[in-house]
């Protein structure tokens, strides 16, 4: 006998012990070691493999039996001429040790290597006991053949006869020999194997003497797994509540024996259980990301994290709900966990849609479906093309229908009823949209079947079968149904579904002539809508949320007014103004408070939208008209607020008045030097009269010589309203006008920078920047220059040959500069015009700031949208001359007035009911009291002319930037060189009128 076989017990749990692969292995001689030893514990990590020798002689026996915790490790053993010969790695992870026993065929050296079965594994710890080697027992071959048939039974798949069989016949063989750990082990997958055969009866005894076997051995922690895995089957072939108390009683379990891995596995089932009652799943899923964020249990925390995500969601809690599955995609991303990367891209897509952001929806969503598609996930799959699908209805829904019917199939295929139960009722609401009600009401009548269990499935397909009753006139069966999906999305605490549901009611309430029970039910679906959005931090988010739910304001305004009709003098025009302001530049309202406020202050206002009263006293100050329109599908409204009083007006449907507007826009826009320019000047007054009919002429007794004050709505958002005609005149000849995006805006706004101090100089201008390298400063037709034609940012990054000088914004900036005496004016020219100055805290000082230059907007992106300064220095360096979205909102201003003397510079991204998001809400907040921006690419020329006038009016002749706008567009529109609107028309003042 060699030494290592007289060896003492305590020496050899001394040695024992395992080297990462390519460090040299320890050669050891091993008694036998009883199973109420301790062994030595190893720490293991994802990507490592540790590795031991020991030396056995040809017939020994050798057993050895590997413990795991927190990580499930694939054992491997290898005969001295290195070829595998022995693998294990049960079915149910952790839960399980792991054990090979065999018969040594030759003497050498055999090789035990241990490595994490996960790539993106937590670390975790492993213990190795040795049994031998030795000589054999009749026992030990016993052994031997159960843990061969045990290796067999997990070669046949999961719910198979086969696998059964022979599981069976190992419990019979641990029975033998007297192993209750192993027969408990054993009888625990003859559990889950019945239960994935469909007999959950018969699998009722095989749990129970699992559960007495590990309370008789003192095993609470195995106790604990077995009932924390068998809830999984449960919840399938079990009572939901039997599965309940087992992984409640699991996670007593676990705190008690003090497993905080079992623990937070607990905590993210019991979630993942309660998902549907989400109020009830968020505290558990919290604590388990708290404790695996301690612990250091990473793919648990971003599991954890993606189900909170998803928890939040449905609570409509958008922003934490983003948050969280941004988390939890970066974990999947450094754990290159491609399925778990794939779910996380497909719900902050869904997140994206839900909020109307369907850009970054997109975006994601094409990012899942490609992982999905690649990993051949097709659950992952069916999600995204499914989310795609929703997309595409809003946009062009003959694409819809496609991407619905190939994630039905995959539903099919899978046999998943969720994903198949959402693909029908997504293809029955395309069929209402395509005025198909009967098969609407069949598909997801038909559809019911699939959603036991599923409340949110359920409410769907009720949320369609009650548009499609009072589609086919069948209003008690509409209430009905909704009735029913408003209380399975109260139940789950969906409040953007509640919502959804109530404005259907409404419209089932409307049609049978309740105008009064369609306004309790509108004026509850947007105090649902105004507190979700009041959770929304990001601001774009804010404002494409708001947008996506702009149709339920409309109808509470076109119920509001429809009552207006039926009972005058009750104050429901008044009332339907005010839903007017509260559905719009909502976001807007927000920074502006936030501005005065100041962003670090933790109550950041969200102000209340003026009411009647408030607008009176607020905006028009005893002298000014308000026109505030709002357009609708079926009818729009235009309410005409005198200090005094109120008028309301029915005006025809959003469709027409926009496709008369754009028809105006598209004729103003053609330049006066082009070759289409005939027709587009006889187009122009034939839409401004049809255009004119429509928006003024309701109130055209109305109009004297007051401050005209304009809240458009959609395309009207980009008229020029001072061009309009009032009989053969344009309005300017009789009124000062100025845009809003709200009165509520000029009302807060006046409020946030009132009582601060005025800046002390008067005039800042930054102007004719330096552009390119071959910039030769020659105005090479100069007249037929526009300022600033529309450059696509979405291409790419902005190539400056693309910009030319704008050669007369350097006689523009000399003449506006000469009204103003040198030491109250700062002037930054050419190579000076650049960004670091106008962001270097200089620009604070100027009550009047101009700025003469390209204007860059991305109507997709927004904050990409700038103004272009110069790009070169002296010496030809690159500069970055881009000042953006984002730097404007960082200026600190005490500017009275900010021209943007540039193209399109009024224009942005267009979000129902936020205006237009762009450049002039930059300069708002960041304290500009008024603004003057252009709506269409300026002619360079002509704009020089104007910009000159306006500032000899107001400078010299001390007016209002109102009425000093108003003077220089009426002399332009009269000089016969420039009376085209192409010239004069083309800038708007937003802001203060006063």
């Amino acid at each position: 006998m060699s030494f290592f076989r007289r060896t003492a017990l305590h020496c050899l749990l001394a040695a024992l012990f395992f080297l990462p692969a390519g460090c040299a292995p320890v050669q050891v001689r091993t008694p036998a070691t009883p199973r109420d030893v301790p062994a030595r514990e190893h720490a293991i990590r994802a990507g490592e493999t540790q590795s031991m020798t020991l030396e056995v002689d040809a017939g020994e026996y050798l057993g050895l039996v590997v413990e795991q915790d927190r990580v499930d490790v694939m054992v491997d053993f290898f005969d001295p001429q290195g070829r595998k010969i022995a693998s294990a790695d049960g079915p149910d992870y952790w839960m399980w040790e792991e054990e090979i026993a065999l018969i040594a065929e030759a003497s050498g050296s055999y090789r035990l290597e241990v490595h994490p079965f996960l790539e993106d594994a937590a670390p975790g710890v492993y213990r190795v006991r040795v049994d031998g080697p030795r000589p054999p027992r009749d026992a030990d071959r016993t052994r031997i053949e159960a843990v061969r048939e045990l290796s067999t039974a997990h070669s046949f798949p999961q719910g198979t006869t086969e696998r059964l069989d022979h599981l069976e016949r190992v419990v019979r063989i641990w029975r033998s020999l007297g192993d209750r750990r192993r027969e408990a082990e054993a009888l625990y997958q003859v559990t889950e194997t019945l239960a994935r055969l469909g007999r959950p009866a018969e699998a009722a005894e095989p749990f129970r003497q699992t559960v007495g076997l590990w309370k008789e051995l003192g095993l609470p922690v195995q106790l604990g797994w077995t009932l924390l895995e068998s809830s999984r089957v449960e919840r399938r072939f079990f009572q939901g509540e039997e599965a309940r108390r087992n992984m409640e009683e699991a996670l007593k379990l676990a705190v008690q024996a003090g497993s905080t891995f079992l623990e937070v596995r607990t905590l993210q089932a019991l979630g993942r259980f309660h998902e549907r009652e989400p109020m009830t799943a968020s505290p558990y899923l919290k604590r388990a990301i708290l404790l695996a964020r301690e612990h250091g249990y990473r793919s648990l925390e971003m599991r954890c994290l993606y189900q909170l995500g998803f928890v939040l969601d449905s609570l409509a809690e958008k922003q934490e709900a983003l948050r969280h599955y941004e988390q939890a995609l970066r974990l999947s991303r450094e754990l290159r966990d491609v399925g778990q990367e794939a779910n996380a891209l497909n719900s902050i897509g869904y997140l994206y849609v839900s909020l109307g952001d369907l850009d970054r929806g997109v975006e994601h969503l094409e990012q899942s479906l490609a992982l999905s598609r690649n990993a051949k996930d097709v659950r992952g799959e069916a999600a995204a093309l499914n989310n795609l699908a929703l997309v595409y209805e809003r946009r062009d829904p003959p694409k819809a229908r496609p991407l619905y019917e190939s994630a039905l199939a995959l539903g099919r295929e899978t046999g998943n009823r969720d994903i198949q139960a959402k693909a029908i009722g997504n293809l029955a609401l395309l069929d209402l949209q395509e005025k198909n009600a009967g098969s609407a009401l069949e598909r997801s009548r038909g559809a019911l079947a699939l959603t036991e269990g599923n409340t949110e499935a359920e409410s769907h397909l009720r949320f369609v079968m009650g548009q499609a009753y009072r589609r086919l006139d069948d209003l008690e069966s509409s209430r009905r149904e909704l009735e029913t999906a408003l209380r399975l999305n109260r139940e789950r605490g969906d409040r953007v579904d509640e919502a959804k549901v109530i404005a259907q009611l409404a419209w089932t309430e409307r049609q049978t002539g309740d105008l009064p029970g369609a306004l309790a039910h509108l004026k509850e679906g947007v105090r649902l809508l105004e507190s979700i959005r009041a959770e929304v931090v990001e601001e774009n988010l804010r404002a494409t949320f708001l947008a996506s739910k702009q149709d339920t304001y409309q109808l509470l305004i076109d119920t509001l007014m429809a009552l207006h009709k039926a009972q005058p003098g009750r104050g429901h025009d008044a009332e339907a103004l005010q839903v007017s302001e509260q559905a719009r530049a909502r976001s807007l309202l927000d920074i502006l408070a936030e501005a005065g406020a100041g962003v670090h202050e933790e109550a950041l206002t969200q102000p209340r939208p003026a009411n009647l009263a408030e607008i009176r006293s607020k905006v028009l100050d005893g002298r000014a008209l308000l026109l505030e329109y709002s357009l609708g599908e079926e009818r729009s409204y235009l309410w005409a607020v005198t200090p005094d009083s109120l008028r309301s007006f029915e005006l025809p449907p959003r469709s027409l008045i926009e496709e008369v507007a754009r028809r105006w826009y598209g004729a103003l826009v053609v330049h006066p030097q082009d070759e289409g320019y005939p027709k587009a000047g006889e187009e122009i007054r034939k839409a401004a009269d049809e255009l004119a009919a429509m928006l003024l002429g309701p109130v055209e007794e109305l109009l004297s010589d007051q401050p005209l004050l304009v809240v458009g709505d959609g395309a009207l958002q980009y008229l020029p309203f001072g061009a309009l005609p009032v009989g053969r005149a344009p309005l300017i000849l009789r009124h000062e006008v100025v845009s809003l995006p709200s009165a509520s805006t000029l009302a807060v706004l006046r409020r946030e920078l009132g009582g601060r101090s005025p800046a002390p100089k008067t005039l800042a201008v930054l102007a004719d920047p330096v552009f390119r390298l071959e910039d030769s400063r020659v105005a090479r037709n100069a007249h037929n220059i526009r300022r600033g034609d529309p450059l696509d940012l979405r291409a790419g990054e902005i190539d400056p040959r693309q910009l030319p000088r704008l050669f007369f914004s350097h006689k523009e900036a000399e003449a506006i500069a000469k009204l103003v005496a040198e030491p109250q004016r700062f002037m930054a020219l050419g190579f000076a015009a650049t960004r670091s100055v106008a962001i270097g805290g200089e620009l604070a000082s100027y009550r009047m700031i101009h700025f003469a230059t390209h204007g860059l907007i991305d109507s997709r992106r927004p904050e990409l949208s700038s103004l272009v300064l110069s790009l070169v220095d002296e010496r030809g360096k690159p500069l970055n001359g881009f000042l953006r979205l984002h730097d404007i909102y960082n200026l600190e201003l005490r500017a009275d007035l900010v021209v943007l003397s540039a193209c399109q510079t009024a224009l942005g991204q267009e979000i129902r009911g936020e205006g237009l998001i762009g450049l002039t809400r930059g300069f708002m907040y960041a304290g500009a009291a008024r603004v003057l921006a252009s709506l269409w690419s300026v002619d360079d020329r002509a704009t020089s002319v104007l910009m000159e006038r306006f500032y000899r009016h107001m400078v010299s002749g001390g007016m209002s930037p109102a009425a000093a706008l108003r003077q220089a567009q009426i002399e332009m529109s009269r000089d016969p060189h420039w009376h085209a609107p192409y010239y004069w028309a083309g800038f708007s003042l937003q802001g203060e009128w006063k």
